[in-house]
């Protein structure tokens, strides 16, 4: 087919759409017009075809201008250029490149095609494709926000209520929460708090809409638009001001005006859940946006913050507590720590629990040393000091005494700690831990440094009986090698590689890939391949929402509290003739909630908040410690484990005077003890960690009579101290029932 006949064709088009149209041509091209503008809203605000022409913009620019060369190449076929190929393309593909930038020449193309309606309609609308695209390039870099406020606008008027998540700040910690949530129908919202080099800026100007550009967020504009799968939608807005004390917001909406962000407050209160996270990487600028929020918060008339959670990253200390324990979202403010996720990411594995890394026996002792080396001792180092010497306490053996009583020998263990810095970090740790500064379980190796020659022959010496590492360095790199270092240390001077790990936190995705698929530090323990070495604490693992919410959430605990406090009225009856909760009937949450509200009236506000946190660390324990309790009563041990809870769940159900009828079997008996004596030793070790002394009870003096050895619990002459191994008893005692619930799920 020639130029000749594709003109003739095009003619032949057109007389053949003015016959279908007839007299209602000016209709049809309208209706043309609508279904066109239709599909143009599609593509801006459905989350799907925007996703995908987002994803396929290359190919797409390509065939937009592969057609405007065919279309420019029937326009110039007339004059010198007449069935021309080499000409014609030339020109084609200039003015098709062109088109992208809003050029047109459609004064070169031949004159009777001016006047042919399918011509004039393809080029038309293939101009205004190229010109789309372009636009779409540069609101891809620049204009994520001119979208996002049609979009919130729209949303904030007719939009059904969805949960909404509130990120204040874009940064990598950011975008890994964000990545993390479910697809279930939530609004994703960026906000970009301006720098400290256009914080002046409080009038509205056009370039505001493109406001994006320069501010360090376009690598993250792909990650962005990548949340709007399922049900999602995400956004970008920008703030006109930044979240400071100096602000001076007065009432909530007024705030909002402030910032530039009206949308946003009118989806604050059609959301049926908001989440607000501060995950900047200065915790001071988190902590003073926050204060913003409080303050509002706390003299909001409307209640606009009553189903508002904020998450602010910061260190989890005193101070910053007590700074976001004051009035205005109280209880609502959550701190996440990046070194106590980290942890929280091997407590939450059971796995890595040490009762998993000692020898049990069937009596609920333990008959082997629990050994572990911390390297490094900063944040994510000192808590996991903290973990390991709560739930590494252990009985050894127990024997009756001359007038019949028993004999409780508690398990050794020893605790190595090495760092560079140690004397100073150590001291950090002992001035809050008062109580461990002399205990022998804790092994200190002052002015060691982790690559000197005298540290390693010290872990050669150790090596056949240590049993868990962790690598806690700040440097990735030097982590891992040094993680490797010591598996084939181990490998070769073990007389095996049971009951032995390496925990090496790293921050690198990748790093942690390499250490998962590298088949030489996969060893056959007991006939199943294990990963000696395991990396935690990676970015994307640590900052999930699923991590995050446990913070907050706290299921395990509260439930733990809330089913404890029923024993603990039985027990309390008995003991001492009263109940401290006369009414146990509401729910766990609102339990939890209320204990929070009880303030003691010869307390002041430090010993009253600190009673509670206390308290609190002793109910989440509780819950993490349950686990270990099963795992020595060797419900983990047979193949019909649930047979075996069954069967302790009722030899120790307790009748109305408090007493265990059913327990009658000596090895029941003893295992319920022996059981008893362990939650007294993590009861007194978790005090400890927390500051604890013995002592005469007095929250201000942080002194407590129990923080007693098992044998000086037993021989106690106040009968009130001797008594309170009933409450040990009655944590045992729930740790069945509720275990079974547990694995039941």
């Amino acid at each position: 087919m020639d130029m000749v006949q594709i003109d003739h064709l095009i003619h032949t088009w057109d007389s053949g759409l003015f016959q279908l149209a007839g007299s209602n041509f000016l209709c049809s091209t309208a209706f043309a017009a609508i279904v066109f503008c239709v599909l143009l809203c599609l593509c801006v605000f459905h989350n799907r075809l925007r996703n995908f022409i987002f994803g396929n913009l290359k190919w797409i620019a390509i065939s937009v201008f592969l057609l405007g060369v065919v279309v420019y190449g029937i326009g110039f076929n007339d004059g010198g250029s007449h069935n021309n190929v080499l000409v014609l393309s030339l020109r084609a593909v200039m003015s098709s490149l062109e088109m992208f930038i809003s050029k047109s020449d459609l004064i070169e193309v031949k004159e009777e095609m001016h006047h042919s309606q399918i011509y004039m309609s393809v080029f038309s609308i293939v101009h205004f494709l190229a010109i789309f695209i372009s636009a779409i390039f540069i609101l891809r870099l620049f204009g994520l926000r001119f979208l996002s406020v049609l979009r919130l606008w729209f949303i904030g008027l007719w939009g059904t209520k969805k949960k909404l998540y509130v990120f204040w700040n874009i940064n990598d910690n950011a975008l890994a929460v964000a990545e993390s949530l479910s697809k279930d129908g939530a609004l994703i919202v960026f906000v970009k708090l301006p720098g400290e080099t256009h914080s002046h800026v409080s009038r509205f100007t056009f370039s505001h809409f493109f406001q994006t550009a320069g501010d360090g967020i376009e690598k993250y504009a792909d990650r962005i638009e990548r949340l709007n799968r399922g049900k999602n939608e995400s956004f970008i807005v920008v703030s006109d001001v930044d979240l400071k004390m100096n602000l001076q917001p007065g009432s909530s909406k007024k705030l909002f005006r402030r910032l530039g962000l009206c949308n946003l407050y009118k989806n604050i209160r059609r959301s049926s859940k908001t989440d607000f996270f501060f995950m900047s990487d200065d915790d001071k600028r988190n902590l003073e946006a926050v204060c913003v929020i409080k303050q509002v918060a706390a003299a909001d008339p409307e209640n606009v913050w009553k189903n508002v959670d904020v998450y602010c990253c910061a260190r989890k200390n005193a101070v910053n507590e007590g700074l976001l324990d004051e009035v205005g979202l109280k209880h609502h403010v959550y701190l996440i720590d990046s070194s106590m996720l980290s942890v929280l990411q091997l407590k939450n594995n059971v796995k890595n629990h040490p009762v998993n890394f000692v020898a049990r026996c069937e009596n609920g002792t333990v008959s082997s040393v629990f050994t572990a080396m911390i390297i490094g001792f900063d944040e994510v180092g000192r808590d996991v000091l903290r973990f390991l010497y709560e739930f590494s306490s252990f009985v050894k053996s127990v024997e009756k005494d001359a007038d019949g009583k028993d004999d409780v020998i508690e398990q050794s263990r020893e605790i190595y700690v090495a760092d560079g810095k140690l004397t100073e970090l150590k001291t950090e740790f002992l001035v809050d831990a008062p109580a461990l500064s002399d205990v022998d379980s804790i092994k200190w190796l002052d002015g060691m440094q982790v690559n000197s020659m005298e540290f390693w022959t010290k872990i050669k010496c150790m090596i056949d009986s240590l049993n868990y590492v962790v690598i806690t360095l700040n440097d990735d790199d030097e982590a891992s090698a040094i993680a490797v270092r010591l598996f084939e240390l181990a490998y070769r001077c073990r007389k095996d590689l049971s009951d032995f790990k390496i925990y090496v936190r790293l921050k690198d995705r990748y790093l942690k890939w390499q250490l998962d698929n590298v088949g030489k530090y996969k060893v056959s323990v007991n006939g199943k391949e294990t990963h000696i070495i395991e990396a935690f604490g990676v970015r994307e693992d640590l900052f999930s929402y699923g991590n995050i919410s446990v913070v907050s959430e706290e299921r395990y605990a509260k439930e733990f509290f809330y089913q404890y406090d029923r024993i603990y009225n039985e027990i309390d009856r008995h003991i001492h003739g009263s109940v401290r909760f006369k009414d146990l009937s509401d729910d766990m949450e609102t339990h939890w909630n209320n204990r929070r509200q009880m303030r003691g009236k010869e307390l002041n506000a430090i010993d009253n908040d600190f009673n509670i946190y206390y308290k609190e660390e002793q109910d989440r324990s509780n819950a993490c410690h349950v686990y270990t309790k099963l795992a020595l009563a060797g419900v983990f041990d047979t193949d019909d484990g649930m047979k075996r809870l069954e069967h302790l769940i009722a030899v120790t159900s307790r009748d109305e005077h408090n007493e265990y009828p059913n327990l009658k079997s000596e090895e029941d008996m003893a295992l319920f003890n022996n059981l008893a004596y362990c939650e007294h030793l993590r009861w007194n070790a978790k005090m400890k960690l927390m500051g604890f002394v013995s002592g005469e009870r007095s929250l201000r003096k942080k002194t407590h009579e129990c923080i007693l050895s098992c044998n000086e619990l037993i021989y106690s002459e106040n009968d009130r101290i001797a008594r309170t191994y009933d409450f040990d008893k009655g944590i045992v005692e729930l740790s069945f029932r509720i275990g079974k619930k547990w694995l039941s799920k």
